[in-house]
């Protein structure tokens, strides 16, 4: 009974302070244990610190909430997680407003995995992002690390998708109960996490609907648990970056993989980057970053060669939602009445400028009509001394034409070799894998990832070079993500 008596003051505290979790710290320091919390009326002056709702909230001394919870934990394979025993992920504790108690269904000894690693995403992904997604998780996975995302549609899926596909460990933090499966679509992945060894997690008391505003709160979960945060795709206003400002203000280390320049879907990742954050393409920068900061080379670097049909296997397996979209009408419409400012009394040049009229040009402003008379004469002076010379002088039309043929014959389709000198330059090692890409580039008419790993290229090259070929005016980009050669003058 008296094991029973803890484990109901656990829960009516956890209750009480799920809705203030900034007093979690406070009650911590206060109370030995939950029934020392339970026992305590709140009057003295020693209880200032806490908040006026949540001292009300404590003085609440009913047990019917706990009842229920406790039964209902039992029937459902619940475990429950708090904050200072043993299973608890210290750097989560670290935060400001940690989580008094954590509901959990599978594995809860991967909450003290040594190497925690957050992925996040848009839910409307770019088909390069999805595979790239399930790439990244498939390295760190297959490395050793745990990965923790949001079980959300679009990257977040595709994350749990590469880690469970490696054979690796993924964590699911989720915006409602833990017994509560959100997206609907996600059931078949939700019951893979559960009874495979994986981990569901949630601060949300059992039962909790999926509230639009639980999932910022969420957010913190999956940026405190791990040393650092990937950021595959994100819009401009995407709860990605809300999780990634957190993880920042929490000393934790952003990293960012670019997109698409000028799309909505990469708009944020995109800025990231501009701000300081690791840009990274493969695992080994996450990896290497872990390793440095664990003082030791805790994570090992694997090389795998992950094909397009093994992550449409995982994918097809765990039945994921994964509509992708086309970048290509999603490009952001740049205003130009956003950069120029149409008012020209209002504009302001930063330098005087000042403007010596010549004598001529004065004169020529005084009397306008004789400086135009004197013009006039000299023009018809030069035609006259110049009309013997014009049979020597080739037609100005045929010089056009001939120059324009000139140009035709020598603009012509940039060959493998031009193509590898071209990632030279921008400083890529040019190996087997490049120059493979390259000649299957060279003799195609239209290009994308999708065509580039049929013919063999691992996903990250394709990506990689594409990319590359597209910012040197090689390539460009056509609807859907397709890629065309440009001609080149030689």
């Amino acid at each position: 009974m008296e094991e029973k008596g803890q484990m109901l003051c656990e829960l009516w505290l956890a209750e009480r302070l799920v809705k203030y979790k900034n007093d979690v710290k406070t009650v911590l320091k206060l109370f030995k244990s939950p029934y020392e919390a339970y026992d305590c009326d709140f009057c003295g002056e020693e209880f200032a610190a806490l908040s006026k709702g949540c001292t009300e909230a404590l003085k609440d001394k009913r047990l019917d909430g706990a009842n229920n919870l406790l039964d209902y934990c039992e029937q459902h394979n619940i475990a429950r997680v708090r904050i200072g025993s043993p299973y608890y992920p210290p750097a989560l504790a670290d935060i400001p407003d940690p989580p008094y108690l954590l509901f959990c269904r599978g594995n809860v000894g991967l909450l003290r995995a040594n190497a925690l690693v957050s992925m996040v995403g848009t839910r409307t992904m770019t088909t390069a992002g999805k595979y790239s997604a399930f790439r990244m998780a498939y390295e760190l996975a297959e490395a050793g690390m745990c990965v923790v995302s949001g079980m959300a549609l679009g990257n977040d899926s595709m994350c749990h998708a590469g880690a469970i596909a490696a054979g690796g460990k993924t964590i699911a933090v989720l915006g409602s109960g833990v017994d509560v499966v959100y997206p609907a679509q996600h059931a078949t992945l939700y019951r893979h996490l559960v009874n495979n060894g994986h981990l569901v997690v949630s601060e949300f008391l059992p039962g909790t609907r999926p509230y639009g505003h639980n999932f910022p709160i969420r957010n913190r979960i999956i940026a405190g648990m791990s040393f650092g945060t990937v950021v595959v795709e994100a819009a401009e206003k995407s709860g990605s970056l809300i999780t990634a400002d957190l993880a920042e203000g929490y000393g934790r280390l952003i990293f960012a993989m670019p997109g698409y320049a000028y799309t909505e879907s990469s708009a944020g990742s995109n800025k990231l980057t501009q701000q300081g954050a690791v840009i990274t393409t493969d695992s080994r920068t996450v990896i290497n970053e872990y390793n440095y900061l664990s003082g030791k080379r805790a994570v090992r670097v694997r090389k795998s060669h992950i094909s397009l049909d093994e992550c449409d296997k995982a994918i097809e397996e765990l039945k994921l939602e994964t509509r992708t979209v086309d970048p290509s009408p999603k490009v952001i419409k740049l205003d130009p009445e956003s950069f120029f400012d149409r008012d020209s009394s209002s504009s302001a040049f930063p330098f005087s400028v000042k403007q010596e009229l010549s004598n001529e040009f004065a004169d020529g402003k005084k009397n306008g009509k004789t400086a135009k008379s004197e013009k006039n004469k000299k023009r018809s002076a030069r035609k006259s001394a110049n009309v013997s010379d014009r049979s020597d002088i080739p037609d100005a039309t045929k010089v056009n034409e001939s120059e324009r043929n000139e140009a035709s014959e020598n603009t012509v389709l940039p060959s493998p070799e031009r193509l590898c000198a071209a990632c030279e330059e921008l400083g890529i090692t040019v190996d087997a894998d490049i120059r493979t890409v390259c000649e299957i580039i060279s003799r195609r008419d239209v290009v994308d990832v999708e065509s580039l790993s049929r013919e063999g290229c691992r996903t990250e090259v394709a990506l990689q070079m594409l990319s590359v070929l597209s910012s040197a005016g090689l390539l460009c980009e056509d609807v859907g993500g397709k890629f065309k050669l440009c001609k080149i003058t030689e």
